[in-house]
């Protein structure tokens, strides 16, 4: 009696792109599609027009150069440089699948539609590896390696209609050498630009090597030492075939109105929102500003201010990370990354100050004293230094007990872990503010030099936080005890300097 030998993940993926055609894919789709590779395309031309853009085409050429690797290195690279690149449901799919079509397309000939079935093809393998993946401790955002790889191998198979033995073996040995940026050099160094180009040329390195005759693992994905048992704390390994055909990530990509992290944007809205509503603030009338945001943008905020003096702004490569720096620029000037004027995903290619490394940004920018063009840059250099404070769902952290020795006590350019759930009276003073997402506060409307302030429902110009579950209240919902909040003159078990 003989059985069956079930197919792997890798084998079912393979076998599902392989065959799929333009036909095969949806109008709302296709439409998803287009709009990717426009602004896949507007993303390396804002790249381009910087000094990051400049640097990555003297180290690996022009990206209409013949090589199709390399062409498609130097593309993704450009393309994320200063995250400008699209988000899908469960990672950026765009840096190995749209470029790597592009660069096929140009190397053999593809017609439009080739080149938009080989990028949906990508995008549907690579997300759903990326969501089977998505609990994982270390990969979040384009560090996503593993995205990369998976999204550049099958836009190359497809594009050169590769066997299908060809396609299990790449997607073994690409899937086989995961990369791992680390996020210390993300946040402090141009690592970010090479964080998805270097993947996609292993992974098209991969694709050479199977066409050659090497071989990969068929069950990379789903063995006991595989990628989902290597790279997730709880794996979800039937997602990487649901749903193939009837279900298409491709169609929940967004598209940045910013450069920066997409963890930014709620706040970069907002902030937007308030300017358009009240006109540019008076800076020497702000002494704080607070954005209620999520975990994910309080612990970027804090790895990106952590190695910034809290005098200063953060420097230019880190600018795009930064939520405070982004707010002010949209408080102040209404527009981040983009000249004035300028608007439309087909005109990105003007970037201002939300620019990497851009030498005299439109919006300004603060000298190492402080001081710059920015009306922020002159209050920092005369002493009055406005407060970023991002606040809200960062408060579920983990919370340090004991006296806390060893950390800076807080002061001005504080960002700080919201840490009660009681409710605060708004008052008169409560400032500018839209829905929940954030406040500008006036200086006149805080506590002045020598009145401190007074306990928490007492405090004119307080927003009032969420209402968190209480713990161990026995249901859902219930709010903890109202209890008085740090003075951040005499806590030093909380917060992080800026």
């Amino acid at each position: 009696m003989t059985t069956t030998q079930s197919p792997t993940r890798s084998q079912l993926l393979a076998a599902w792109a392989r065959e799929l055609t333009w036909a095969d894919v949806p109008e709302r789709t296709r439409a998803a599609a287009r709009s990717q590779v426009v602004s896949n395309l507007a993303a390396v031309r804002a790249s381009l027009r910087l000094p990051v853009g400049r640097a990555l085409v003297a180290a690996y050429g022009p990206p209409t150069q013949e090589d199709p690797t390399r062409a498609a290195q130097v593309l993704a690279a450009l393309a994320t440089a200063i995250d400008f690149d699209e988000v899908a449901y469960s990672g950026h799919i765009s840096a190995g699948a749209v470029n790597v079509a592009i660069a096929e397309a140009r190397h053999g000939g593809l017609d439009g539609e080739g080149l938009l079935t080989a990028a949906v093809a990508a995008n549907e393998c690579a997300a759903r590896i990326s969501a089977a993946t998505i609990l994982s401790p270390f990969f979040r955002g384009q560090t996503n390696t593993h995205t990369h790889l998976a999204s550049a191998a099958v836009a190359r198979l497809h594009a050169r209609r590769a066997p299908a033995e060809q396609w299990t073996s790449a997607l073994g040995l690409a899937l086989g050498i995961v990369p791992v940026p680390l996020h210390h050099g993300v946040v402090t160094s141009d690592l970010k630009a090479l964080s998805a180009s270097g993947p996609v040329r292993l992974a098209l390195d991969a694709c050479d090597a199977a066409a050659a005759g090497l071989t990969g693992s068929e069950s990379i994905i789903e063995a006991p030492e595989g990628l989902l048992a290597q790279l997730s704390v709880v794996p979800v390994p039937e997602a990487v075939t649901l749903g193939l055909g009837r279900r298409w990530h491709t169609d929940t990509l967004t598209y940045k109105r910013f450069p920066g992290s997409a963890y930014l944007h709620a706040a970069f809205d907002c902030a937007e929102r308030l300017h358009r509503t009240h006109g540019p603030l008076d800076a020497s009338r702000v002494q704080k500003i607070v954005v209620h945001a999520s975990l994910l943008t309080w612990q970027l905020e804090r790895k990106t201010q952590s190695r910034s003096s809290p005098a200063t702004a953060p420097r230019p490569r880190r600018r795009k990370l930064s939520v405070g720096y982004g707010v002010a620029c949209l408080l102040l000037k209404g527009s981040f990354g983009q000249r004035p004027g300028a608007s439309g995903a087909g005109r990105r290619g003007a970037v201002g100050s939300g620019g990497e490394g851009d030498r005299r940004p439109r919006l300004g920018r603060l000298g190492a004293d402080g001081a710059g063009d920015l009306p922020a840059g002159r209050g920092l250099a005369s002493g009055r230094r406005p407060r970023v404070e991002t606040a809200g769902a960062a408060g579920l952290g983990r919370r340090r007990r004991g006296g806390g020795a060893g950390r800076a006590r807080p002061a001005a350019g504080v960002v700080r872990r919201s840490h009660d759930g009681h409710r605060r009276p708004g008052g008169a003073g409560a400032g500018r503010r839209v829905g929940r997402d954030g406040v500008v506060r006036g200086a006149d409307r805080l506590g002045r030099p020598g009145h401190p302030p007074g306990p928490p429902g007492d405090r004119p110009g307080e927003v009032p936080r969420h209402r968190r579950p209480g713990r161990g209240a026995g249901r859902p919902g219930a709010a903890r005890p109202a209890r008085p909040g740090p003075d951040p003159a005499t806590d030093h078990r909380r917060g992080h300097r800026l």
